[in-house]
């Protein structure tokens, strides 16, 4: 018996522990997401289970690759060209394919989920059988999932549904101050460069990462002001009927934005800071293992594999690679929009980002995602599948009050939760009497070490 963090438990010798097959009758428990079946586990979907066991052999020589806005341009088009000549059998898409791309012998479209629109459903399932052959267009439907539930049951208005005229909302504040933002970075003449490093005095040491002084000198401009707001509202005028109905909306809201801007413009860079610490300290905590005579010959491969890592993570923050000056995430610009500063693709703002460390041929990488998608598919031993291979979340980075990281001396607020497991009802506060605030019934142990978002 051992006790690690406050926790009781048995220790088991690996290799006395035997594994069995089950019946297939139940899945795996999981206490988080099911909580009345918890003895039984999750029900099995025996079309899954006949796919794994049966008909996954047959699909185990096809080879798929991925085309998202993450995947460099060259490395989309090199895809779309071997998906035309049918050397690539299946090719998983981001909007990116919906967008435009045109390949009119592709036959068969399949939706992992139920497209947000009828003007989705018709862009994504029009890729099939544009140059007049049959075609299969299939859309799984998610259990659980609201919107899927709610189009599975009215597929027609999917499938037949009035496909409106695009239009953007020109009343949304978010989009309208991110387009200001734009309106007085030009005005004030800064350029952002190739890298963050050309916006911030990265330091050597501390944690501080002011924005260059060159760049803080002409935010100070107080001529800037009056030319951003001026030019500003040349572009905001023809909207004024639209922008009047708008609830934020006032005579002042453009004076306010670029008022504001120079401070909107370093919160902006608050994450990329938490990262680079983040990374700094690895490759501090790896440079003092280096040192550290005592280590072993493993301990010492260990710590040169660590600093490795650590430093390939800097190049991407920096944009130092030698094909990202222009497509990496961290390139100034993409990131300032994909932070909501600045207008740009990442609409909403990715504010999440896993590192995808490079093996073999395969080059490491950040993947961003939108906090409602993050915080799923990132979750701690979260896999992630990427470019053919898999990776498991290992650790995760959270910033303190302050800005700054923790590291493994620092405490680190958890918290623990009650659910009940008749009902299902979330308990995340103490109990006096340990009963269901819902239903009555007696709670169970709690679940323990959980960080708050």
């Amino acid at each position: 018996m051992v006790t690690s963090r406050g926790e009781t438990g048995y220790r088991l010798k690996l290799h006395q522990i035997r594994l069995f097959p089950s019946e297939g009758k139940y899945g795996a428990p999981d206490p988080l997401r099911r909580t009345n079946d918890r003895e039984s586990g999750s029900r099995v979907v025996r079309y899954f289970q006949n796919l794994y066991l049966d008909a996954g052999s047959e699909l185990a020589t096809i080879q798929a690759r991925e085309h998202t806005a993450q995947v460099r341009a060259e490395d989309r088009e090199r895809r779309e060209q071997q998906f035309r000549q049918g050397e690539l059998k299946l090719l998983y898409c981001s909007p990116t394919m919906e967008l435009g791309v045109d390949i009119a012998s592709l036959n068969t479209v399949a939706m992992r989920n139920v497209p947000p629109t009828p003007a989705n459903y018709a862009q994504r399932s029009g890729r099939a059988g544009r140059s007049g052959q049959p075609a299969l267009v299939v859309t799984y439907c998610a259990n659980g999932n609201a919107h899927d539930s709610y189009y599975f049951e009215r597929s027609d208005q999917m499938v037949s549904g009035r496909v409106l005229p695009p239009r953007i909302d020109l009343a949304n504040e978010d989009l309208v101050r991110s387009h200001i933002h734009s309106i007085w970075l030009a005005a004030s003449g800064v350029s952002l460069g190739k890298s963050m490093k050309n916006v911030l005095v990265i330091p050597t040491t501390g944690d501080d990462y002011p924005v260059m002084e060159d760049i803080t000198v002409k935010f100070a401009d107080p001529t800037l002001p009056e030319r951003a707001t001026k030019s500003a509202q040349a572009v905001l005028d023809p909207m004024g009927d639209d922008l009047a109905e708008a609830p934020w909306w006032s005579e002042t809201w453009v004076d306010e934005v670029i008022r504001d801007a120079p401070q909107a413009f370093d919160r902006a860079c608050e994450r990329w800071r938490m990262l680079d610490r983040v990374t700094r300290g690895e490759m501090d905590t790896a440079s003092k293992m280096m040192q550290d005579t005592s280590l072993n010959k493993k301990d010492r491969q260990n710590a040169e594999a660590r600093m490795m890592e650590a430093r390939r993570q800097r190049d991407l923050l920096l944009n130092d690679t030698d094909d990202s000056h222009f497509g990496g995430d961290f390139y100034p610009y993409r990131y300032f929009a994909s932070e909501g500063f600045l207008p740009g693709y990442s609409f909403p703002r990715l504010p999440l980002a896993a590192y995808i460390p490079g093996r073999q041929n395969k080059e490491a990488t950040w993947l961003q995602r939108p906090r409602f998608l993050a915080l799923p598919e990132f979750g701690p031993g979260a896999f992630i599948y990427h470019e053919g291979a898999r990776y498991k979340v290992v650790r995760i980075n959270l910033p303190r009050p302050g800005g700054k990281t923790p590291d493994q001396n620092s405490n680190i607020s958890l918290r623990q939760v009650r659910v009940c497991t008749a009902c299902g009802y979330h308990h995340d506060r103490e109990i006096g009497v340990d009963l269901c605030e819902n239903c009555g019934a007696i709670l169970g142990d709690p679940i323990t070490n959980l960080l708050p978002m």
